[in-house]
């Protein structure tokens, strides 16, 4: 017990207390962004990237970005869906799906369905309902705790194996042991019902064999416990922290600083050997394992949003990636990145407060092994090496003071509104430099900035002139500069180069090149801008920084030429620029959005902001410095920020890319799997308007985080974009597209995988191939019915030509028939009957019938001539037209003979038109019948009746005279014969019907 008490102080007396300068900027997920509820039992990251936060309300999902909440869907006797409203561990398996314990069973996460179901036991008892994950074997089977008992579930057939039950009744703290993951589980560790006693259960298949150890801690209770390598423990205790090896206590730790441990709730060790103790009033400690000491405690603060969110800590876990997630009571889920590159916060305002001061920095300087930090409001704070504060200089000072320097003999040089000061390195004592020039005093002592120059002086600025201070007679005396400025102008930061160049800058009037010839100054070069110069930096090649208000400028100071003004269209997070400080390959750059690395190899920015450990986004002129030792500080509104520049380093672990939204025409798409497991996508003509929501999962900084995406076969190069963004394509035509997508996080490592998905927009029916094919044939067949449609036309355009041909020779022929046979025969009986007149001359009886005879035959040559002209006039090609030829023919027919002749015409004929044929061989057999009614029938009257149909006309020619027998015609009787041969020659029917004694009927139809 000696030797415990003795090992115990020197672990006491080990701590480092300087340990307390490391910190850790903490995230901060609770219901206000996203967290079902403050109080969660566990945290879980899976293979995709996902964290997974088991509350007392629901089940989430987090990606840095985004907390999705699943709670209860189904009925506690249904089987489909996620059942419980207190949720407890959470594993994954082999096949990626996740297994979450509830106070209503065992449910199971389906990644690829992205559904859920539920698992119990039958008749279970109330304590039995809580089931708890603790491990998954080889055989992806599932080992959970349910109330005192353990269990085996086999998800192939879904059965409850029980093991063993715990005696009785309690409160288990389970702990499995095995070679790795997936493994057979060998062993497990129970702390029973907060009990001093170690229980240690051997496996043997399906029994198992317990064996008890007692732990020398007396009067406490275990609250939890952690198994590392082969048989060491540690535990978390009401009265500190005890580790074991081989069951035997080696220490205790309970103390850090002045500091009891107590009540440790949660115990976790990371991947860099660094155990993380939580308890339940006392934030977090940390402790090195390989020698046992207490490195930090981290806790909740009312000065710092980055700092733990509260103090009751209830889990710890971290992953292979170095982020670190602690679920506080009450307060959500912290998360922060160990990896991550974070910049030292000093000066904060809790410390402040404790002196009494404020932490708005105006100026630093170094000064042996002390800092000064000239205030706002305090004066002037001191700090040590650590940067912690060791006092402050107020006395003989105004309380604000604008900034600090140091000449080459260590004096302190306080340019304040008040008054120019020079302050004691040893007593801190300043003492105002008298200004007795001619009563002048330079804008009522209001000093702006003050600088070494070549020769020791000093160079003031002013709000009313240039002022050399000078030692004389040792004493200090202030003069106005000569030579250059006449005015009484504002005058802000000076800087000397190394080619002693002096720059000189003025209020909203950009700045002047000039050097010393003599005590006065000359110009070299006027550089007028609208804008005010914060800071001068020189490289080590021929560039000088310059840093304003409106950007930084690259200045050349050999050619004394502005070269570049680099602004946030060149990557800078902000324009204005407070202070720039070289590191050798980068330039650090303070601004009113955080801190700028600007490489100048590539010009390439990285920004950091208040997650990386900054003071706030805001920072003040002249607050920057660099150290003999590399060190670079930075002051602003809320304190100092400290870092090294080697020490800045990328987080190499790549960010992981998954695909968790889909719309199609803007309107969300649900498939019937999880859209992380979409291997291709194909849409309908009319679903051309997708959207893809993908998110980049890396925690060390989510705003940084970054995409970019090519749609092959439409976009012509990469687009880059945040990490939040959505990725659209609007009315894509159909085709077939491959959708890539890379990840980066904030440091531009990128993800391991390209993402990759093919993606088709199917043609409309009417772009298909076989309405192609068919639309093909169709055109072939309709330029075929084209082609011989024409060709038809053509023919029957040439047939309709050559029968008009062929109708006019006809005509032509008929006309010269008709000629040849009328007026031929006609004339020709005349010229005989001439002849025969001639001779009867003298016998003139004789001679005048001759003459006669050729009378007759002449009127019936006129007659016939008359005929042939009526048949040849277009303008008769009316029904109505042959009707009254016919009717003035038979009217003067048969006036000689005594025989009455009526007509029985419509009212009003139709305009309907007969051709040149038609009309020829009506009036012919007509006229023919006319005369075998003269020449036979013996009749009185004689009746003519045309009638027009819807077909065509009826014809008839009806007499009372004594009529004959049609079937006894004489056998060469050619004139009825040759009449029907006329009317069917003309695609008509004639029809004779007669009886003796009851007169005759002929009809024509046409």
């Amino acid at each position: 017990m000696k030797k415990l008490k003795i090992y115990l102080l020197l672990i006491l007396l080990s701590i480092n207390v300087s340990g307390w300068a490391q910190q850790l900027y903490f995230n901060h997920l609770s219901v206000n962004n996203g967290l079902s509820q403050g109080v969660n039992n566990c945290i879980y990251r899976d293979s995709k990237g996902f964290v997974w936060i088991s509350s007392f309300d629901g089940l989430n999902r987090f990606d840095g970005l985004n907390c999705i909440n699943f709670r209860s869907t189904v009925n506690v006797n249904e089987k489909n869906g996620l059942t419980g409203t207190l949720f407890l561990n959470i594993l994954e398996d082999k096949n990626s799906n996740l297994w979450i314990g509830s106070n209503a069973g065992l449910n199971l996460y389906n990644r690829k369905l992205d559904r859920f179901q539920n698992f119990r036991i039958a008749n279970s008892r109330n304590d039995e309902r809580f089931y708890s994950p603790f491990y998954i074997d080889d055989k992806n089977n599932v080992w959970l705790q349910s109330g005192s008992s353990i269990y085996i579930f086999n998800p192939a057939n879904k059965t409850f194996t029980f093991l063993d039950n715990f005696f009785s009744p309690g409160n288990l703290i389970v702990k499995p042991w095995s070679a790795g993951l997936f493994q057979p589980l060998q062993k497990i560790f129970v702390i029973y019902n907060n009990l001093p006693i170690l229980w240690e259960g051997q496996i043997l298949g399906e029994k198992i064999n317990w064996q008890e150890t007692k732990l020398s801690v007396p009067s406490t209770r275990i609250i939890t416990l952690l198994q590392t390598a082969n048989t060491d423990f540690w535990f978390g205790t009401n009265t500190g922290l005890y580790l074991y090896k081989k069951n035997k206590q080696r220490y205790c730790i309970n103390h850090f600083a002045d500091l009891e441990i107590k009540n440790v709730s949660t115990l976790h060790l990371d991947q860099n050997g660094t155990l993380w103790a939580g308890t339940n009033q006392q934030g977090i400690f940390t402790i090195d394992t390989a020698s046992g000491t207490v490195k930090n405690q981290y806790s909740h603060s009312v000065y710092n949003s980055y700092a733990l969110a509260g103090n009751q800590i209830q889990y710890i876990v971290s992953d292979n990636r170095g982020d670190l997630w602690v679920s506080v009571w009450g307060k959500g889920v912290d998360f922060t990145s160990l990896n991550r590159f974070r910049f030292n916060q000093n000066v904060t305002k809790e410390e402040a407060d404790h002196v009494g001061s404020d932490n708005f920095m105006r100026s630093i300087i170094q000064l042996n092994n002390e800092f000064w930090c000239a205030t706002q409001s305090s004066g002037i704070l001191v700090l040590d090496e650590n940067k912690k504060i060791k006092r402050s200089i107020r006395a003989g000072l105004p309380l604000s003071i604008e900034h600090l320097s140091v000449d080459k003999n260590n004096n302190v040089w306080a340019s304040t509104f008040e008054g120019l000061f020079l302050m004691d390195p040893i007593t801190k004592k300043g003492t105002k430099l008298p200004f007795n020039n001619n009563g002048f005093s330079p804008g009522s002592d209001q000093y702006n900035y003050i600088s070494s120059l070549p020769n020791g002086s000093m160079l003031a600025s002013t709000n009313a002139g240039l002022f050399i201070i000078a030692r004389i007679n040792n004493k200090y005396q202030i003069r106005p500069a000569k030579g250059m400025f006449k005015g009484k102008d504002v005058f802000l930061t000076t800087y000397v180069d190394r080619l002693n160049q002096i720059y000189i800058s003025r209020a909203f009037k950009g700045f002047t090149v000039c050097k010393f010839e003599g005590d006065s100054l000359v110009v070299l070069k006027e550089f007028p801008l609208e804008a005010t110069i914060k800071c001068f930096n020189e490289s080590s090649d021929s560039n000088l920084w310059i840093g304003s208000t409106i950007g930084m400028i690259r200045f050349d100071k050999y050619k004394l030429k502005s070269e570049h003004l680099y602004t946030t269209a060149d990557g800078l997070s902000n324009q204005y620029i407070y202070g720039i400080v070289s590191d050798g390959r980068n330039l650090w750059l303070s601004t009113n959005a955080g801190i700028n690395c600007f490489d100048i190899r590539n010009n390439a920015v990285k920004t950091f902001s208040a997650g990386d450990g900054l003071q706030s986004n805001e920072y003040n002129t002249y607050s920057c410095y660099k150290t003999n030792k590399g060190e670079i500080l930075f002051g602003g509104v809320n304190g100092l920020n400290s870092f090294y520049p080697a020490d800045f380093k990328n987080n190499s672990y790549p960010p992981q890319l998954i695909l968790t939204g889909l719309q199609i025409n803007d309107t969300t798409f649900k498939p019937r799997i999880n859209p992380s497991e979409i291997e291709d996508l194909s849409l309908e003509y009319e679903q051309n308007t997708v959207s893809f929501q993908f998110t980049v999962i890396h925690f060390a900084n989510v705003d940084g985080n970054t995409l970019s995406y090519i749609l092959e076969g439409y976009d012509k190069s990469w687009i880059h974009i945040a990490s939040k963004a959505q990725i659209r394509f609007a009315n894509l035509p159909p085709g077939h597209y491959t959708l890539k997508v890379r990840a980066f996080n904030a440091d531009g490592i990128e993800a391991l995988k390209i993402y990759s998905l093919p993606l088709t927009i199917e043609a409309p029916w009417w772009q298909s191939w076989w309405f192609r094919l068919l639309a093909l044939f169709i055109l072939a067949g309709l330029i075929i019915l084209v082609v011989r449609n024409y060709t038809n036309r053509r023919l029957e355009k040439q047939r309709s030509e050559l029968e008009k041909t062929q109708a006019i020779e006809k005509e032509r022929n008929r006309i010269s028939r008709d000629m040849h046979d009328d007026l031929g025969s006609g004339l020709t009986i005349i010229a005989i009957l001439s002849e025969v007149v001639k001779k009867q001359l003298s016998n003139p009886v004789k001679a005048k019938e001759t003459l006669d005879k050729i009378a007759v035959s002449s009127r019936d040559l006129v007659d016939n001539l008359q005929d042939i002209i009526w048949v040849l006039n277009p303008q008769n090609d009316t029904v109505e037209s042959l009707s009254s030829y016919i009717r003035e023919y038979g009217l003067k027919y048969f006036e000689p003979l005594s025989v009455q002749l009526e007509f029985d015409y419509p009212e009003l004929f139709s305009n309907r038109h007969l051709s040149e044929e038609q009309r020829r061989n009506i009036f012919l057999t007509v006229k023919e019948s006319f005369n075998n009614i003269a020449k036979y029938a013996w009749c009185n009257k004689v009746i003519v009746e045309i009638e027009e149909t819807s077909t065509g006309i009826l014809l008839s020619i009806k007499d009372d005279g004594k009529g004959f027998d049609v079937n006894k015609v004489r056998l060469f009787a050619n004139g009825l014969k040759n009449m029907q041969h006329r009317i069917e020659q003309v695609g008509g029917s004639y029809s004779i019907s007669s009886e003796p004694g009851n007169g005759t009927l002929t009809e024509i139809k046409i």
